[in-house]
């Protein structure tokens, strides 16, 4: 048998083998970037997956719990299959988001937005007052308290440094799509919402990929007000998102 190591990260518990212990160190420095992801404790993972050194990323999986992988043994390569293994660990149920998202007065707000688009200036703005979950990727699940709503979860991945983070998942009360400009919140079409969305979800690999991946995008659209977001890069958004907070709540 070979020596195994685990991940848990929003609830969910991922076992990786291998028969290098290289790629098994690279699984647990993952662990070491945010509270949100953490050694896991070997109960009941959802997903077991097998490691092998290769020449670049690939992922195979092999039924809804159980995968093999293939990357060159480094950090950055790594990244491709740590992202693939928490797509099929989150599907279909939940998803992992090009996304950032903050905890402020411990609710989840969700930040929508190309690269380059704002994420990181948004966390930095919002890092004195906010929990910054992740500027980069960020996870959601179905909050088995209220049907139909989700939870907010930070992950490992980063744009820059990680912000000192708090583990758990979040109430998901609003989601942001960004825009660059004067300060403002704005109401935005579900349609339109649903396309900027999509265009942001990590795919997980499979055949019923792409038709799990837009019911989650359309029931997550259906879960919390949607709002375009315009901000500078001196503004202060966090009394508008109270504002925004205090309405969803009522």
């Amino acid at each position: 048998m070979n020596p195994s190591t685990s991940l848990e990260f929003a609830g969910l518990e991922i076992q990786f083998d291998a028969h290098d212990p290289k790629a098994l160190a690279l699984v647990s420095a993952s662990a070491a970037v945010s509270p949100a992801v953490v050694p896991g404790r070997n109960r009941s993972p959802v997903l077991r997956a097998h490691l092998a050194e290769g020449p670049a990323p690939r992922w195979i999986p092999e039924g809804r719990d159980r995968a093999s992988a293939e990357s060159p043994l480094d950090e950055d390569s790594f990244v491709a299959v740590l992202r693939a293994a928490m797509c099929q660990a989150l599907s279909p149920e939940g998803a992992l988001l090009h996304g950032a998202g903050v905890a402020l007065d411990d609710q989840g707000i969700l930040f929508i937005a190309p690269s380059e688009g704002g994420k990181t200036t948004i966390s930095r703005l919002l890092s004195r007052q906010a929990d910054i979950l992740s500027d980069e990727t960020v996870c959601v699940r179905p909050d088995p308290s209220r049907p139909g709503h989700y939870l907010l979860y930070g992950t490992c991945f980063w744009s820059g440094p990680a912000y000192p983070s708090r583990a758990g998942g979040f109430p998901l009360r609003a989601i942001c799509f960004l825009r660059k400009g004067p300060i403002g919140l704005a109401p935005l079409p579900r349609l339109q919402a649903l396309r900027e969305m999509l265009s942001e979800l990590h795919l997980p690999i499979g055949t019923t990929a792409v038709a799990d991946s837009l019911a989650v995008a359309d029931r997550l659209v259906a879960s919390a007000p949607l709002h375009a977001l315009s901000f500078a890069l001196d503004s202060d958004p966090a009394p508008l998102l109270r504002s925004l907070l205090a309405q969803s709540s009522t």
